[in-house]
């Protein structure tokens, strides 16, 4: 009897397939019994959008990019000073810090933080 294979987004586990898990990802439709990862900064972040327009599961492939990074076609690009992205996901474009919030002259960050207050211990409220 021959093996039928997965579709992808999908792992072999005896006869039956299992989605993979989020961040891990099978690219083909075959009888793999394992799921690669994916290199940082992609992930397998999902997006609705994203997720109704394939015709596989969301863990088929790495489309999306870590807090931090923005997507940029099938790339991730950091976001720069002053901007961040607070979730792993296909977003374009980084969120900018409003002022008197900041990055603190960081880049890739998920968040901004509070205002610099220089004192005696020089902190961010």
């Amino acid at each position: 009897m021959a093996v039928l294979g997965c579709s992808a987004g999908y792992k072999r586990n005896g006869v039956n397939c299992e989605i993979c898990p989020s961040n891990i990802y099978n690219a083909n439709d075959d009888t793999s019994t394992s799921c690669s990862p994916c290199t940082s900064p992609k992930t397998t972040a999902t997006n609705t959008l994203i997720m109704l327009m394939m015709t596989h599961p969301p863990y088929c492939c790495c489309l999306g990019c870590i807090a931090g990074y923005k997507r940029n076609g099938a790339n991730c690009d950091i976001c720069p000073v002053n901007t961040y992205n607070a979730n792993d996901d296909t977003s374009t474009s980084c969120s900018s810090c409003t002022s008197p919030k900041t990055t603190a002259s960081n880049t890739g960050q998920s968040d901004c933080l509070g205002e610099w207050k220089p004192s005696s211990n020089n902190h961010y409220t």
